[in-house]
């Protein structure tokens, strides 16, 4: 079982990222706080994205994730200013770094006002957060997605546990192929993560391919997963204190 998070400020952790374990970083989106300067830390493609969504507090908290990331990568990059960070997308979405020239990976995933992010120098990471109560059409969703094995899993649950368990399995799969850059084009029922609660210390899974999976310590109404390719030392998961 992952422990849980530690209160800490990115520019305590980031001097010596380059020799320690990946690092997660939790942050509650104060959409009250999305301003003229969070906006101006935004490229104008992020701008231009911004501004698709209909809904002000969607909107709200997209500008503040974006702004987030980009200070989390400019203490990580050595203080260099937030807006000339370039970033670029993959085939199939995986964002990374464009400039300037280095050897850290990142990740992130928002669910309602959580933020995650994770960052490692070399290893390709992902992560992905889900809300508890997220509504779904459960049946259909865990036949498409499940391995047989999962769904065998899943349905000898409780009913009342079966909502918790599928997200639990839907963020293991999600953070396992952004690790790998596929994204969700890569099949989700071909990751074998299993839907139970991890009761033990270290990675919940490791595969053959090199990945390890990581399960993110509680968070409110919410569940997240971290998987890291080449596995390694387990990961510091912190939450930025602002």
């Amino acid at each position: 079982m992952s422990q849980g998070w530690l209160a800490a400020f990115p520019e305590d952790e980031a001097a010596d990222a380059a020799t320690r374990a990946p690092h997660v970083w939790s942050v509650a989106l104060a959409t009250d706080e999305t301003n003229a300067s969070s906006h101006a830390l935004l490229s104008a493609d992020e701008r231009e994205r911004a501004s698709r969504f209909q809904l002000p507090l969607h909107r709200a908290r997209f500008v503040a994730a974006r702004a987030y990331l980009r200070r989390l990568l400019a203490i990580y990059l050595g203080g260099v200013d937030p807006a000339t960070i370039v970033l670029r997308v993959g085939d199939h979405g995986k964002p990374a770094i464009a400039a300037p020239a280095t050897s850290l990976r990142f990740n992130l995933s928002h669910a309602g006002d959580h933020l995650l992010v994770a960052l490692s120098h070399g290893a390709e990471l992902g992560v992905d957060v889900e809300r508890l109560d997220r509504p779904l059409d459960l049946p259909a969703l865990a036949a498409r997605v499940m391995t047989q094995a999962e769904h065998a899993e899943w349905t000898a649950l409780p009913r009342d546990d079966q909502h918790a368990a599928f997200i639990r399995c839907w963020v293991r799969k999600e953070a396992c192929l952004k690790a790998t850059g596929e994204g969700i084009a890569g099949g989700l029922n071909r990751w074998n993560v299993g839907c139970g609660v991890q009761a033990r210390d270290g990675p919940y899974r490791r595969f053959a391919d090199g990945i390890a999976l990581w399960d993110a310590p509680p968070l409110v109404g919410a569940a997240a997963a971290l998987a890291v390719s080449g596995g390694g030392l387990a990961p510091r998961w912190m939450r930025w204190m602002r």
